[in-house]
């Protein structure tokens, strides 16, 4: 590449609406003294987010998705009822407010952040309506969880390679959040100990599924670290449990995540 290369410096963004809209007709609304309200349609419903387009790729030409927020499915699906991490996301299009409840989502950016800085860029957002915690970037995020680290090994902080477990434990640590930490075996002990000390039968899934209902209650993220079984590039994938549906009987039949990648 030659040298000053000019690289491009600007993001794109793409806003979704639902039913189709012509140029002449957004440009009427645009000069239409109510035109927020004739663009987002009755009760916003016409309006479904934005995804944002960044200037650069990934090994497969494929350009990078930045902060991006979408509507969550509908709350109801028969007797089913789903049940979503939400918060309010605002943004301007030609001057106009727009504005959608979800959670915003970020793909990875190997450069500078990796699936465990993507879900921690994530969960970020979900709790910020409980704690005075800054925003940060995935780079900013990287770079606090790996300098934060005791003992940890002196390697490049970018590219990024993805942060370990106790790397995550810093940058949470670091911006003063407590945090739970639960594992398979450690549910398999308690599910032993609750039918040995209590004669209470319980199953893995029911545990889970407690957890899931009490953080989700209680408006907190989860970070998932998943073992996909695939190949070595995929042990330790962490992504963020976004959502989740039930029946009737209050079982979770159906979990939605904010996976960075894969």
């Amino acid at each position: 590449m030659p040298s000053f290369y000019k690289f491009q410096n600007r993001s794109q963004r793409l806003h979704l609406f639902k039913g189709n809209i012509t140029e002449a007709e957004f440009k009427g609304i645009l000069g239409h003294n109510d035109s927020t309200k004739k663009l987002r349609g009755k009760n916003n419903g016409n309006y479904l987010g934005h995804i944002t387009v960044k200037p650069v790729a990934d090994e497969f030409e494929s350009k990078l998705m930045g902060r991006t927020a979408i509507v969550p499915y509908p709350k109801k699906q028969g007797k089913n009822t789903r049940y979503f991490l939400i918060q309010s996301n605002k943004c301007s299009l030609f001057g106009l407010d727009l504005n959608i409840d979800s959670l915003p989502f970020h793909e990875q950016d190997i450069a500078v952040g990796a699936c465990a800085s993507a879900s921690l860029w994530i969960a970020q957002f979900a709790i910020q309506k409980w704690f005075d915690i800054p925003i940060r970037s995935l780079a900013e995020i990287t770079e606090i969880s790996r300098l934060q680290t005791p003992y940890a090994l002196p390697s490049p902080l970018y590219p990024s390679e993805g942060l370990t477990p106790s790397e995550i434990v810093a940058y949470l640590e670091n911006i003063g959040i407590h945090f739970q930490v639960y594992d398979i075996q450690s549910l398999e002990d308690k599910k032993i100990e609750m039918k040995t000390k209590a004669g209470i039968e319980v199953s893995l899934n029911e545990l889970i599924e407690d957890i899931i209902h009490a953080y989700f209650d209680a408006g907190f993220p989860i970070i998932c670290n998943l073992d996909l079984g695939e190949d070595d590039n995929y042990n330790g994938h962490a992504v963020v449990l976004s959502g989740y549906k039930e029946n009737k009987q209050k079982d979770i039949i159906e979990l939605y995540l904010h996976d960075d990648k894969i």
